[in-house]
C-alpha cells in the first residue's frame, strides 16, 4: 500500500537508486542499505518497515544470510 515503509538492500548503488525512485513514485517511503550487515543494523535499531526488499547476491552478508537472521533478533519484525 502506498505510504508503507520499505527497506531496499542492494550493494549496487545504481540499483538501489532505481528501485527507490520507482517505489517513491508509487508513494512508498523508502530507506536504503548498501549491505546485509547495514540492513541488519538498521532493523536492530528499532526502525520499523512494512517490507524488506533485498538483493540475494552481495559481498559479505548476502541476501540469503540476511534472510536467515532469526526474527526474534529484530525487535520490530512481525510474522
Amino acid at each position: 500500500m502506498p505510504n508503507d515503509r520499505i527497506l531496499v538492500v542492494d550493494d549496487e548503488e545504481t540499483i538501489r537508486e532505481i528501485v527507490t525512485s520507482m517505489l517513491g513514485g508509487a508513494r512508498f517511503h523508502t530507506r536504503q542499505a548498501a549491505s546485509g550487515a547495514e540492513a541488519l543494523a538498521i532493523l536492530e535499531s528499532g526502525e520499523e518497515f512494512d517490507l524488506v526488499l533485498s538483493d540475494l547476491m552481495m559481498a559479505g552478508m548476502d541476501g540469503i544470510a540476511f534472510s536467515s537472521v532469526p526474527r526474534n533478533a529484530i525487535p520490530t519484525c512481525r510474522s
